[in-house]
């Protein structure tokens, strides 16, 4: 059978009862995946070396299990389970001699002081991923503000070449427009006064005295 070690942290606010109960389900979970239960150390309550979920405390429990499978719905289980704030699974070789675990110093300030490799992989799984959600979060800002900056220009462009060529439109057709009635009525104008000055010149011709044989003599 396969042999592993699980190192998970439980929240603090879990204490006494409560840190019971969430053991036993993890012995269920473990169960459950058909796996046998070699050793449980619970470590007590300590510092973390980063904050997960709000917190700056976990308590610590190491559980060494052996099965045939490679515990993956026992890892779900894990991830699900609002109680576990971190959890690490590693294949080993052989067990270490329960009797003789070294227990990390209840004291201890930080997690990268534990004498255990699994550890290390845990801390740097939690460093991962608070600096993979940082870098996510500051360049989704970074990247939102430079999108809104270049959709606001792009926007300014775009309404400022629609408005110059409306306008450009509207000149144009209100200049014909306005061409176009003066035209007209310049036309309108000329053709009246040649009217007048035509009828004018009938006038005249028509009232001028005609020249007779005794006028003449």
């Amino acid at each position: 059978m396969k042999k592993y070690e699980c190192l998970y942290i439980v929240n603090s606010n879990y204490d006494g009862d409560g840190i019971t109960r969430v053991l036993d389900k993890v012995r269920e979970y473990l169960e459950g995946s058909n796996a046998t239960i070699a050793n449980v150390q619970h470590w007590g309550k300590r510092r973390l070396a980063y904050q997960i979920e709000k917190q700056r405390y976990g308590n610590y429990v190491l559980t060494h299990f052996e099965g045939e499978t490679d515990n993956v719905s026992f890892q779900k289980l894990m991830e699900m389970d609002e109680a576990i704030l971190a959890y690490m699974v590693i294949r080993l070789d052989e067990f270490p001699e329960f009797e003789k675990t070294e227990v990390p110093p209840a004291d201890t300030d930080d997690v990268k002081s534990f004498k255990k490799p699994f550890v290390e992989d845990v801390v740097k799984d939690v460093v991962e991923d608070v600096v993979e959600d940082v870098v996510e979060d500051v360049v989704e800002d970074v990247v939102e503000d430079v999108v809104e900056d270049l959709v606001e220009d792009v926007v300014k462009d775009v309404v400022e070449d629609v408005v110059e060529d409306v306008v450009e439109d509207l000149v144009e057709d209100v200049v014909e427009d306005v061409v176009e009635d003066v035209v007209e009525d310049v036309v309108e104008d000329l053709v009246e006064d040649l009217v007048v000055v035509n009828e004018s010149a009938e006038e005249k011709t028509t009232d001028k005295p005609k020249k007779t044989k005794e006028t003449e003599e």
